[in-house]
């Protein structure tokens, strides 16, 4: 019975440490259930239907995207290991980057291009856009910030729980 923005506070916490995630294929399949694992949650804790947008959800959650957290902490890896006075771990760094055939090089690959840039070094984390809002879908967002912010009001206003669902499920 948590406020649902401090219940995503609590996962972010806890539940999001991803150690190790610099490693990772973040642009393979297998991430997709991920990020759809990611969408469900948010969904449940603002006690939305299973059906609703995802590009909904960037505007009412105030954190980013978890695919978003993963890119920073990629980001962050890079800098540091381009920055590392060792010898070996530059070289590494640099057939890694340029090997589109490695995990690593898949990433820096589609990180920049997600960002429209050509080196990673460029990348603003701020420039990448998970799930875009379509032109003209604004007012989706609207309507759902407010059945959320006076769902108190609309519950009591409305006939029966039926209505309710029907009108989230209409945004």
């Amino acid at each position: 019975d948590q406020d649902p923005a401090v219940f995503v506070k609590l996962m972010q916490t806890y539940l999001l440490h991803m150690y190790g995630s610099s490693l990772w294929d973040i642009y393979a399949d297998s991430f997709t259930r991920l990020w759809t694992t990611w969408h469900t949650c948010l969904k449940m804790t603002f006690h939305l239907p299973r059906a609703t947008h995802r590009y909904l959800l960037n505007e009412i959650v105030d954190c980013d995207h978890i695919k978003k957290m993963v890119i920073r902490r990629f980001i962050k890896f890079q800098k540091t290991l381009s920055l590392c006075s060792n010898p070996y771990i530059k070289t590494l760094l640099k057939y890694q980057s340029n090997d589109w055939r490695s995990s690593y090089g898949r990433n820096v690959m589609n990180i920049c291009r997600e960002a429209g840039v050509m080196d990673i070094n460029s990348v603003d984390i701020s420039n990448i856009t998970v799930n875009p809002m379509p032109a003209g879908e604004e007012w989706r967002v609207s309507l759902l910030r407010d059945l959320l912010l006076n769902k108190e009001h609309y519950s009591n206003s409305l006939i029966n729980k039926e209505e309710a669902v029907l009108m989230i499920n209409f945004v």
